[in-house]
């Protein structure tokens, strides 16, 4: 790409397929999301420090329903915007301050909508049905705009918001000085919350097939978590995004 070409021109879209579109829509969005904040340093230390944080306690994958990058980058952006004189630490406040009080499904914008038709489809609840039913829309700032949180289900999206509502605890005990930032990166007890677990083995004959095999199961998760929240039965269908290697013990001859 030649450093003369402005990625930002939305008529650079014009006659492109759907594919051209997402591939160049990746650098659009992160471009866009630098510009939209008040202070570029500040943003990206506060954005290290919530990703670390969403790691740390299992809400980082888009793919199982949580959050991916790019969708954590908005809402550290958005936080930026409301806060554009704020330190990168009270930064990390003010992010769980103001999304443990969201009202979702209300969408998180880092801008109004364009006004370009290009004939992509874009995020919008009033023209197209689906956008309806999603809950916890998080839209990215460049055209063809979309909610980067599609996958979010009932059950991720209640562990999301309990940890922003944790976080919020521990920071402010952070800014009263009664506690550390480590507090906020300790791991979760996940293996002593709950009595009853479902465990997935993936097993393949060579570790290529394993990660190819990996992903595909991965990207069913999500499906065989909204079977489970249909159940009525079940409360909560909470997905634990780390993996463990089996025990040789544990592993089949040849697999």
């Amino acid at each position: 790409i030649p450093d003369s070409m402005d990625l930002r021109d939305d008529m650079l879209l014009k006659n492109l397929n759907q594919k051209c579109v997402r591939s160049l829509n990746g650098c659009r969005v992160t471009d866009e999301i630098l510009r939209l904040v008040p202070n570029i340093e500040n943003f990206r230390l506060a954005l290290r420090a919530i990703k670390l944080w969403a790691k740390r306690h299992g809400i980082y994958s888009n793919a199982l329903g949580y959050l991916g990058g790019v969708s954590w980058a908005m809402l550290v952006a958005r936080t930026c915007q409301l806060y554009p004189n704020a330190t990168s630490a009270t930064l990390v406040h003010k992010f769980f301050l103001i999304f443990s009080k969201w009202q979702w499904p209300q969408p998180v914008l880092l801008k109004q909508p364009s006004n370009v038709n290009l004939g992509f489809a874009v995020w919008d609840p009033r023209v197209n049905i689906q956008d309806r039913y999603h809950l916890m829309p998080i839209i990215t700032p460049a055209y063809p705009q979309q909610n980067s949180t599609f996958n979010v289900s009932l059950s991720t999206r209640t562990i999301i918001m309990e940890e922003f509502k944790l976080g919020l605890l521990i920071t402010d005990d952070i800014m009263l000085g009664k506690s550390s930032w480590d507090k906020l990166f300790e791991p979760p007890p996940f293996f002593l919350k709950y009595k009853h677990f479902i465990v997935l083995l993936v097993m393949a004959e060579t570790s290529d097939d394993h990660l190819e095999w990996c992903g595909l199961v991965e990207s069913k998760v999500r499906l065989l978590i909204g079977n489970l929240e249909r159940n009525q039965y079940i409360t909560l269908a909470h997905i634990n995004p780390e993996s463990f290697a089996m025990l040789e013990s544990q592993k089949e001859p040849n697999a």
